[in-house]
């Protein structure tokens, strides 16, 4: 991606530099969220808030104030609303920095905040059919990266995600054909995440999904999902899942932000195809989602 396609905004301000005391820079100290937008529609925001206003009170910053948030998010949505003709999808991440100050790791006493806002194109999405239209199924390998545990900072996405780089990395170097998504475990060997998304498997009418109290980040389509599975007459359950657990499942998937549900075709594991699975499991949870989001979405006046 160009560098000239990612537009960004530091506390309201059309700019794309930092000062390098910032402790985002300095010491990863601080959270983000990536969501889905087409023009002036937030697309699951109440989830995204949720997750910024939780990060911050878990973190020590100041209260988030959601009316203060929406109005920084107006000049970068006005932004979407021009690119729309030609992007009507765009991808809008919000980072949250405590801000320059503090001795060492030691934070300040009264830190002021910063907000950092970015817009970019949507990886997939260039047409408004697409949102709607099921993403055709991948293939997915286990990673080596393993999620480390660290109860004090699971489920938050945090500024330091140095293990997921690295288990994207192992999917950019690994051997055609090419995944889609990687599967990453911890330390116990628990199933816990994809690199870049949340997990599920499907069995019979329950869908599973890996508890999040010890490691790994609860993405906001999962946060979402748990209550979408009983409106598609499914039991949500968080339950600790092993690759065997993987190997015997009928049906498996991933959740992101930016692109939907993503259902699994092929699981490899050291070179060889462990499991292969049933796409059409998937397709109802893809609609429903996709439709969903799209009825819910959040319209910012300008």
């Amino acid at each position: 991606m160009a560098v000239e396609t990612v537009f960004t905004w530091v506390d309201g301000q059309p700019q794309n530099q930092i000062e390098i005391a910032d402790r985002a820079l300095q010491y990863g100290d601080g959270f983000f969220t990536t969501m889905l937008v087409s023009g002036n529609r937030l697309f699951n925001w109440s989830a995204h808030w949720r997750r910024l206003q939780s990060s911050a009170e878990r973190l020590g910053f100041a209260t988030l104030d959601e009316v203060q948030a929406l109005s920084l998010l107006r000049p970068v949505l006005q932004k979407a609303v021009e690119l729309r003709p030609t992007q009507p999808f765009c991808v809008l991440k919000i980072i949250v920095s405590r801000g320059a100050g503090g001795i060492g790791y030691q934070p300040p006493a009264e830190a002021v905040g910063r907000v950092i806002i970015q817009l970019m194109p949507h990886p997939l999405f260039r047409t408004e059919n697409e949102l709607r239209a099921p993403l055709p199924p991948i293939d997915a390998m286990i990673c080596q990266t393993q999620a480390g545990i660290q109860p004090q900072l699971a489920g938050m996405k945090h500024l330091n995600r140095l293990e997921n780089v690295l288990a994207r990395a192992e999917l950019a170097a690994s051997a055609p054909p090419f995944f889609g998504e990687g599967i990453m475990l911890n330390a116990d060997e628990e199933v816990i995440s994809g690199t870049q998304s949340n997990v599920f498997v499907i069995q019979g009418q329950t869908m599973l999904t890996p508890p999040l109290t010890r490691c790994g980040v609860e993405g906001t389509t999962r946060y979402q999902l748990q209550f979408l599975a009983k409106h598609l007459g499914l039991v949500w359950q968080e339950q600790r899942l092993t690759l065997q657990h993987l190997q015997d499942a009928p049906a498996l998937f991933f959740s992101n932000a930016v692109r939907g549900i993503m259902p699994v075709q092929h699981l490899v594991h050291n070179g060889v195809n462990v499991a292969t699975y049933e796409v059409e499991a998937v397709v109802q949870i893809q609609q429903a989602w996709s439709d969903w989001q799209n009825d819910n979405a959040l319209e910012v006046a300008l």
